[in-house]
């Protein structure tokens, strides 16, 4: 046996990897074929059309392509050489005679490219195509932009008089309106009237009137008894015009002035006020006091009203057309203090021209806190309890605020910023079902109460008012109530459980969601405050304590801080 052999006719390991190598090659040349064919049965079934057209497509761009770049270099070439052959026309004609003048020279150059233009006339013509377009386009912008500067106008006709230029017709109506601002008519007055021609024009912007200008020359214009004097208008109402008017100027700036009760206040009138100068007529010049005493004058009286039986603030203020504010702001006390015959104050003077001031100040106001609810299966559904009590927060508000004769009549806030947050209020709130203890007190009725007591032989001795103010029922048994058992009518937590005055020994509790009972005039007491009962739960006995006439249980039942008949409400 030869070295390297497992035996006489073992193959070589050799042998065995080459024929795999070769069969792994095979199926590798075969996978190569089988993908090229499909890969080319797919490019010619959806995409050698496409590859053609996209190839035809790009001849034909590079085609117009290259003849438009032909034809560009063409003209390219024939307008240098045109220049070209100009420039040598000009410079032979220049130097041929260069003993001359100079001025001769440029003459003998100027013929010569004319005399070389006159071979060559077909070029002109061709240029002629393209100046003229654009020398009709540059002509219409310039006349266009000629027509956009000049400055168009109305030109104002008044009784067959030009009297100048306005940039529209509205200036002329705003002239119309001040003059007849302007005008206070007497009863035998003569109605100033005029007619009036409008007519398009160009002029400078120099002769424009504006409407103070055109009111003066149409009053000018006029046959009227005109002075020349300051007009005053308030609110867009003229009330007349004083030829000294520095006193009523002084006047406005006072009353302004004393108003002002700090640098930082800012104070205006309620109402425009104008001082115009111009024209008036002569029947319509006051003195300046009279303006004055204008301004001072008082455009109401004070009111009072008599209050009478079944009268209330808000019923006083229905009656006299007037808000319940406004009745605060002019009566301060008439929320707390309004008895009968009682002068309510409804409306108080008013100056014809009131000031108001403005404060800018910086103030602090409470944040309300909110309640975040916890839900716990130590406390019954219905149930609540507060795990931690809420605590306001601060805000600090720059506010501009208005004053009328000393009464705030706006507020506009500029800016808030919190600078304590308020922290919510925490209360526990149960989920746990209300148990009941198995036949104590019967049924539930659809309230969710139960008899306090159980057994055929009770009564109500005393129910709910009883001729007097009772407010509960009185429970007695035929044979005998003392000891008898007393259950808790509905699930809750005890909230007093001891001796209570009138009430003796008595048990209170809430069982939630407004609704308390209260169980009074015990014998014992089986409970203590604080602790949670179940509906039907044994809680005391009846007995007799406190202000009570014999054994009986005293039952109240309090719904939302009320307490109603317990008769309507058990089953």
């Amino acid at each position: 046996m030869k070295k390297g052999e497992i035996g006489g006719n073992t193959p070589d390991i050799r042998d065995y990897f080459l024929n795999g190598m070769i069969s792994v090659g095979s199926l590798l040349i075969l996978f190569y074929r089988l993908a090229g064919r499909s890969i080319r049965a797919f490019y010619h079934k959806f995409l050698f059309r496409h590859t053609v057209r996209l190839r035809q497509f790009w001849l034909t761009v590079r085609r117009r392509l290259s003849g438009s770049y032909q034809t560009l270099l063409k003209k390219w070439y024939g307008t240098r050489k045109f220049w070209h052959s100009v420039r040598m026309v000009v410079q032979r004609g220049y130097g041929a005679h260069p003993d001359k003048a100079k001025v001769l020279r440029w003459c003998d150059a100027a013929t010569a490219c004319f005399l070389a233009a006159g071979r060559h006339t077909y070029v002109f013509r061709r240029l002629l195509n393209y100046l003229v377009p654009l020398t009709a386009a540059a002509a219409f912008i310039f006349l266009v932009n000629y027509a956009f500067s000049l400055n168009y106008a109305v030109s104002v006709e008044c009784n067959g008089k030009q009297i100048g230029y306005v940039e529209n017709e509205a200036v002329f109506h705003e002239s119309e309106n001040k003059i007849q601002a302007r005008m206070l008519y007497q009863e035998d007055d003569e109605i100033f009237q005029y007619s009036t021609r409008f007519t398009v024009t160009v002029v400078s912007e120099d002769e424009l009137q504006n409407s103070a200008q055109l009111t003066n020359t149409l009053i000018s214009n006029s046959d009227a008894d005109i002075v020349e004097a300051t007009g005053l208008i308030i609110d867009g109402t003229f009330l007349g015009a004083s030829k000294d008017i520095v006193p009523v100027k002084e006047h406005l700036d006072e009353l302004l002035a004393q108003y002002k009760e700090n640098d930082t206040d800012r104070v205006e009138f309620t109402k425009s006020v104008e001082l115009e100068e111009g024209l008036y007529l002569q029947s319509n010049i006051v003195e300046a006091q009279s303006l004055i005493d204008k301004i001072e004058s008082k455009t109401q009286v004070e009111r009072y009203y008599t209050t009478v039986a079944g009268d209330t603030p808000i019923s006083i203020a229905q009656k006299n057309g007037i808000t319940l504010d406004t009745l605060v702001s002019l009566n301060p006390d008439v929320l707390t203090n309004c008895p009968i015959g009682k002068h309510v104050l409804i409306t108080k003077p008013e100056r014809f021209l009131s000031v108001k001031r403005i404060v800018n100040t910086t103030y602090t106001v409470e944040m309300d806190y909110g309640t975040t609810y916890v839900d716990t299966s130590s406390l019954y559904k219905g149930q609540t309890q507060e795990r931690s009590a809420g605590v306001k927060g601060e805000k600090t508000i720059t506010a501009d605020i208005s004053y009328v004769d000393g009464v705030e009549v706006g507020r506009e806030i500029l800016s808030t910023q919190i600078t304590k947050q308020p922290v919510d209020r925490v209360v526990l709130r149960g989920t746990a079902e209300m148990p009941s203890v198995s036949g104590g007190g019967g049924n539930a009725s659809s309230y969710g109460l139960v008899w306090p007591t159980s057994g055929a032989n009770r009564y109500i001795s005393s129910g709910w008012g009883a001729g007097r103010n009772h407010r509960g029922i009185d429970i007695c048994y035929y044979g005998g109530a003392y000891g008898k058992t007393i259950v808790a009518s509905h699930a809750g937590t005890v909230t007093y459980s001891g001796w209570k005055s009138s009430y003796g020994w008595v048990v209170m509790i809430d069982s939630g969601n407004g609704i308390t009972t209260t169980y009074a005039h015990c014998s014992k007491l089986a409970v203590s405050t604080g602790q949670t009962v179940a509906r039907g739960q044994y809680i005391a006995n009846i007995g007799s304590s406190g202000n009570s006439t014999g054994p009986h249980l005293h039952f109240e039942l309090n719904i939302n801080g009320r307490r109603v008949n317990p008769l309507l409400y058990l089953p």
